[in-house]
C-alpha cells in the first residue's frame, strides 16, 4: 500500500534499514531519531518495521524530514500491528511511503511472522543499522539475516552495565561496524552508498582538537543517565569535598543550553545525542 515505485531497483539502492529494541530506552530512541534523519539528509529511504520502539522512531524521523520511508508489516493490510500504529502507517502511505506485507490481506499476525519478515528488511536494504537491542532479541535475526545476504551491518554501542544495550555490544564484540559518532556514521554511509555526497558532513578535524575540555559532570553524564543526587555524590568525590548544589545546577543547565544534555522525564540527566 502506498507508493510502489520505491520497490523499483534503482529505488531499492537506497534503502537503508534502521531497527531496534521494541522497549527502547531514550538513549536508543534518540540513536534512532538521530541517524534517521541523518539518512533522510542524503536521501536515502528508512526502512523498518512499524513496531514500537525504535522502529516506529525512525519511521517518525523519517516523516518529519519529509523522506520517504518503507514500512515491512508481520501481517497483513487488514490486521496492522500494532493497532495504535495505524495513523503511523497512514501517515506513511500519504507521505509517499509505503506498507509491504509477504502475506495476504486477511491474515492475522503471529509472532513468527515478525521473525520472518525480518529477513525482508535486510533484503531490500544496502545496509543496516542497529541502534539497541538487548539479549534476547528478535532485532538480532535481522543482523544474521543481513549478514548472511552481505550487507553491511552498523551498530550502536551502548554502556556495557545497561541491559537495553547487551545485544548490540554482543554484535560489536562479533566485528559488527561501530557507530559512534555521526561522523563514524558518516564514513559507514558513504562505504555502503557510494553515490552520496557526504562533504558536507566532514567534521573538522581542527574544530574537534580546538574543542574546550568537558567537565568532569557531564563527563560522568555521557558515561551514564544520573540524578541530581547522584551527580552531586559523584562531584563531591571527584573534583571538589566543597562541591555544592548551585555549582551543580550551574554546569548542568549551561550544558543543557548547550546541547550536551537532557533532562529525562523521569528527572535524570542523559547526554544529548548529536
Amino acid at each position: 500500500m502506498g507508493d510502489t515505485s520505491l520497490l523499483s531497483a534503482d529505488v531499492r539502492a537506497r534503502c537503508f534499514a534502521i531497527i531496534g529494541a521494541r522497549k527502547a530506552s531514550p538513549y536508543g530512541l534518540s540513536v534512532t531519531e538521530l541517524f534517521a534523519a541523518q539518512a533522510c539528509k542524503y536521501n536515502l529511504i528508512v526502512v523498518s518495521g512499524g513496531a514500537y520502539g525504535c522502529d516506529s522512531c525512525a519511521h517518525k524521523a523519517a516523516l518529519k524530514a519529509r523522506c520517504a520511508t518503507i514500512c515491512v508489516l508481520g501481517g497483513g493490510f487488514e490486521h496492522v500491528y500494532p493497532a495504535r500504529h495505524v495513523q503511523l502507517f497512514q501517515d506513511i502511505i500519504d507521505n509517499k511511503g509505503l506498507l509491504i506485507s509477504e502475506n495476504q490481506p486477511n491474515t492475522i499476525p503471529k509472532p513468527y511472522m515478525f521473525r520472518k519478515r525480518n529477513r525482508l528488511i535486510a533484503a531490500l536494504s544496502k545496509a543496516l543499522l542497529i541502534a539497541e537491542a538487548g539479549m534476547p532479541s528478535g532485532t538480532l535475526s535481522t543482523a544474521d539475516d543481513a549478514l548472511n545476504m552481505g550487507k553491511c551491518v552498523m551498530v550502536v554501542p551502548g554502556a556495557i552495565t545497561s541491559a537495553f544495550s547487551k545485544g548490540t555490544n554482543y554484535l560489536l564484540y562479533q566485528g559488527a561496524y561501530p557507530i559512534i559518532d555521526t561522523q563514524s556514521f558518516t564514513d559507514a554511509l558513504q562505504s555502503a552508498y557510494p553515490f552520496i555526497d557526504c562533504a558536507d558532513a566532514l567534521v573538522s578535524k581542527e574544530s574537534v582538537e580546538n574543542a574546550p575540555p568537558q567537565h568532569p559532570v557531564i563527563t560522568a553524564i555521557c558515561a551514564r543517565s544520573a540524578t541530581d543526587d547522584e551527580l552531586l555524590a559523584y562531584a563531591q568525590s571527584h573534583v571538589s569535598a566543597t562541591f555544592s548544589y548551585t555549582m551543580l545546577m550551574e554546569i548542568l543547565v549551561s550544558a543543557e543550553l548547550n546541547g550536551e544534555i537532557e533532562r529525562l522525564p523521569d528527572g535524570r540527566w542523559s547526554a544529548k545525542i548529536r
